[in-house]
């Protein structure tokens, strides 16, 4: 009686669609190139074979299914790592931390982004300077990265920034001892891209005057 052995082994999401020397990665049964992450790897025996890579075509799962007796394996693999309701496993968040499974080719684009390795979060920290977002968003973008809207999106960044400079000018103010008024008109200057604005008694005021003064030089 014929049994219906069915073999196990490890599989992956693509890393890489190059070998070593730079040749592409084709896919065994129909030969077209494979995508990082969009097709599986597996090693049929830990000695002696290379890598097979399989596209995720359903002809191509099939002869493979059929070449290795890996059905149930194979399945439960494409289920749970392809299944479109699956949370994204290249996450970053508010603060700029990215989180993703080991990836050689998206170390180098870490590093070439200028993020910092966290060993003890496991994950890397990209630079927070506005001048420098945009082109990290748009590079995880292109690498299929979830982002948290608080860090990708730019004009909403630049605006947190200004309010966070308004704040701390403001509390520069409160410290020198200004009347509410005249903190109330700082405020005002700070909220508009051109103005001016005089208190006339205020005005005599040495003190008063230097601190308005500071103030109105970042608005003028």
């Amino acid at each position: 009686m014929a049994t219906n052995t069915q073999n196990t082994y490890t599989y992956y999401k693509s890393r890489y669609n190059k070998d070593q020397k730079g040749n592409p990665l084709n896919c065994k049964y129909c030969d077209t190139q494979i995508q990082i992450g969009g097709a599986i790897s597996f090693k049929p025996n830990a000695s002696g074979w290379k890598y097979v890579h399989i596209c995720t075509k359903t002809s191509c799962i099939a002869e493979c299914i059929s070449e290795f007796k890996c059905e149930l394996s194979l399945k439960e693999f494409i289920a749970r790592e392809f299944n479109q309701n699956a949370p994204n496993p290249r996450q970053c968040n508010a603060q700029g931390f990215c989180t993703f499974p080991y990836d050689q080719n998206m170390l180098t684009v870490m590093r070439g982004l200028g993020g910092k390795w966290n060993s003890s979060r496991k994950g890397w920290q990209m630079p927070m300077e506005i001048g420098l977002r945009e082109n990290i968003v748009t590079v995880l973008r292109s690498a299929n990265f979830e982002i948290d809207g608080a860090f990708g999106n730019l004009e909403q960044a630049v605006m947190g920034d200004m309010e966070k400079q308004r704040t701390e000018h403001l509390e520069w103010v409160r410290s020198k001892g200004l009347y509410e008024f005249q903190i109330g008109g700082v405020e005002w200057l700070l909220r508009n891209t051109v103005a001016c604005w005089v208190t006339i008694w205020a005005w005599g005021k040495l003190s008063n005057r230097s601190v308005l003064s500071r103030e109105m030089a970042k608005v003028v």
